[in-house]
């Protein structure tokens, strides 16, 4: 095969990638291959692979034959289905692309932009269950700049997390009070969430199970059968990535394996635990694995306590506050693992989330830490009735 321009070769943290590397360099050696090396040996940052997606993706027709065929470990094909596709930022992204021919600045704005996208949308959801301006800007600020966000700056895909609250917003409206914006809005909301990654295409289904059993009662019952048909209406457009995912990662017999899902797994002690790049409480708690930092933050804990206590006694406010409570403890035994553990101490054979191994697709997520994302929803809402709370009292 004859290449005509110079070959990238990057390489991960992970503890072969140093070796394959040098292996790879040297058969491109050999047979002459121009080849470009991240600078100073460093490792291939995140951000990078990101930029070239959002080129990639502005430059082909999603979904297409050629779509599929992202330019990367020559010569295979269909590798687009081996990592993030990033379609969720296509619409902003794109176009920006299109005008400027600098992915760069297209990724450089979507970062900042998801953070504003995430606190409206979490302010939306506040304000539909408080009433109260303040409250609902307390919830947009807690979800929008929670520390678990600030550990995935790297991540777009993580960050893009608005549809979530969004698909909230709109189920609570549409429970309450039958209105076709309601399930319009959940319509988007969900659509946002399936075309983010694949996270929370498998997480955030359980919150919305869990919402189901805690609030759907005989009277509503009908407009919750309204949502799950909306719901699949709204999940047809992301089949035909889910297949061609699918057909393709079969083809390679690529799947996660059961040591790299247990090491990607909160420590129980996560919920004080902080990465390296926590500079404010590094003095104070424990040092984690950024992926298992799940520490939500001092004054959103504070007010998610309070909000909690005062929520429950509220006949009003006790239903919404108990999902939400209730939601946010059994993600967090989610994000243990299949083997929650104490440090090096295993406390169960098999947890909660081993029962995500068994269905379609759940061997595929390799990070079950992450099923805390959906899990600060939770701790803004609770958080915003504690501030309202504190406001009126």
């Amino acid at each position: 095969m004859l290449f005509r321009s110079p070959l990238y070769l990057g390489k991960d943290t992970h503890l072969l990638s140093r070796p394959a590397e040098r292996t790879a360099l040297e058969v491109l050696a050999a047979n002459g291959v121009e080849t470009i090396l991240q600078e100073k040996d460093g490792f291939t940052p995140t951000p990078v692979i990101s930029r070239s997606i959002l080129a990639w993706n502005a430059r082909t027709l999603p979904l297409s034959a050629e779509w599929w065929n992202f330019p990367g470990y020559a010569p295979l094909s269909g590798i687009t289905a081996f990592t993030e596709h990033l379609l969720i930022t296509y619409p902003l992204a794109s176009p920006i692309i299109w005008a400027t021919h600098n992915p760069v600045l297209a990724y450089n704005l979507l970062i900042v932009v998801s953070f504003p996208l995430n606190g409206v949308a979490m302010w939306a959801l506040g304000y539909e269950l408080t009433g109260s301006g303040m409250a609902a800007f307390i919830a947009g600020l807690a979800f929008a700049f929670s520390p678990f966000q600030a550990e995935h700056l790297a991540h777009l895909q993580m960050l893009m997390a608005w549809g979530m609250p969004v698909a909230l917003m709109g189920a609570h409206r549409y429970s309450r009070d039958g209105r076709a914006s309601g399930a319009g809005w959940f319509a988007l909301g969900w659509m946002g969430v399936e075309f983010s990654n694949a996270y929370m295409l498998v997480f955030f289904p359980i919150l919305l199970g869990i919402g189901a059993c805690w609030l759907v009662r005989r009277d509503n019952v009908g407009r919750a059968a309204t949502l799950a048909g909306v719901a699949g209406l709204a999940t047809l457009p992301i089949v035909p990535l889910l297949l061609g995912y699918h057909a393709r990662q079969a083809a390679y017999g690529l799947t996660r394996s059961y040591q790299e899902i247990l090491l990607l797994s909160a420590d129980i002690r996560g919920l004080v635990g902080i990465s390296h790049r926590n500079v404010l409480w590094k003095p104070w708690l424990l040092g984690q694995q950024y992926e298992g930092s799940l520490f939500p933050g001092l004054t959103i804990s504070l007010l998610s306590v309070v909000g909690v206590v005062s929520g429950l006694r509220d006949r009003a406010t006790r239903p919404v506050v108990g999902f939400y409570a209730c939601a946010v403890v059994m993600l967090w035994t989610l994000t243990l693992g299949p083997e929650p553990h104490w440090g090096a101490t295993r406390l169960l054979g098999h947890g909660p989330y081993s029962l995500i191994l068994h269905i379609p697709g759940g061997q595929a997520i390799r990070v079950p830490a992450r099923a805390w994302l959906p899990a600060t929803i939770g701790l803004a809402v609770c958080a915003a009735v504690g501030a309202q709370w504190l406001q009126i009292g």
